[in-house]
């Protein structure tokens, strides 16, 4: 984000149009943040505490870092004339140019589906989908057992704005994410009941009396993309995924095309360009200017007089 374009205004509002309550959560470090913007602007380490900004009003999808926590760090640290310590000046270090305006776009427009449970445009046959809802609706063993958690655990049942109660995140890879067993507590006890509740249905969770049934899904994380088929859902080789659409949501990484074709192109380039590079220098050691320095490269390179754009775009790396 050009700094010409930071304003307090423009950040609130991007976390106003951010789904997962991002205006709520950060909006406060926004506004603090904008009060040293002064400060900032003139510390030595500007452009990455601005990054830290700008990763700040950025989807939480591609955050893998906690940077709402991380600015509140740094707001405290500068409101009260601290110096950065040296651990801080290399996470700063660390931290990559923020997403780019296309990747905010399509990141914004899947976290808003996600936020409403709509995955249907990955799949070919939504309507699997609806079927095994009307079957859970009517299942009249997870009715009961979901009346007597909701009846047992009444403290600790607790659904967010929406009305929904979600079970716990599945593991990554086969590492386990949970917390040890721990029965002490009552909500401890509730969150075990209500994910073996959910294990055993398929469901990802509750809206109101309504379970909610897994769906296929391709969710981009900061690390990339994963697709997740609930177990019950049977597999067709031409049948299941949309992969367009899954490819809309990769591509916001900035995935490149590859395969074995494309990586001889690219290693070949590679070389040419090392070559051209060092036979342009070797060109203005020999005072070479203009159509004359590209004739010289060109030819000893044994390429043919008409190959200076390519050139061009080899010597300047686009």
């Amino acid at each position: 984000m050009p700094t010409a374009t930071r304003t307090l205004r423009r950040s609130l509002r991007s976390l106003r149009e951010l789904s997962f309550n991002r205006y709520e959560v950060c909006s406060d470090v926004v506004r603090s943040w904008f009060a040293l913007k002064d400060r900032i602007d003139a510390h030595p380490l500007s452009s990455e505490l601005w990054r830290v900004h700008d990763w700040l009003i950025s989807p939480l999808t591609l955050q893998a870092v906690d940077y709402c926590g991380l600015a509140r760090h740094l707001v405290d640290t500068l409101r009260a004339d601290g110096e950065l310590d040296a651990d801080i000046i290399l996470l700063l270090g660390l931290i990559e140019e923020s997403p780019s305006s296309d990747k905010i776009a399509a990141m914004k427009a899947h976290e808003a589906a996600v936020a409403e449970g709509r995955y249907d445009r990955f799949s070919r046959e939504p309507l699997r989908y609806r079927e095994l809802e009307l079957a859970l609706e009517a299942d009249p063993l997870l009715k009961r057992f979901w009346n007597r958690i909701k009846s047992r655990y009444a403290r600790q049942f607790r659904p967010n704005s929406k009305g929904v109660m979600r079970r716990t995140l599945a593991r990554e890879r086969g590492f386990d994410c949970r917390h040890g067993f721990n029965w002490s507590r009552k909500a401890d006890r509730f969150q075990i009941t209500f994910d073996a509740l959910c294990h055993r249905w398929c469901l990802y969770g509750f809206e109101n009396e309504n379970p909610l049934a897994l769906k296929l899904t391709a969710n981009p994380t900061p690390h990339g993309t994963m697709i997740f088929v609930p177990r019950g859902m049977s597999l067709a080789a031409n049948g299941t995924f949309v992969w367009k659409a899954i490819a809309e949501v990769h591509k916001a990484h900035g995935a490149s095309r590859q395969g074995g074709k494309l990586f001889l192109i690219r290693q070949q380039q590679r070389e040419d360009r090392k070559l051209a590079q060092a036979l342009d220098r070797e060109a203005k050691r020999l005072r070479l200017r203009g159509p004359r320095r590209y004739e010289y490269i060109l030819e000893r390179m044994k390429q043919l007089p008409n190959r200076v754009r390519w050139l061009k775009r080899l010597l300047h790396g686009s």
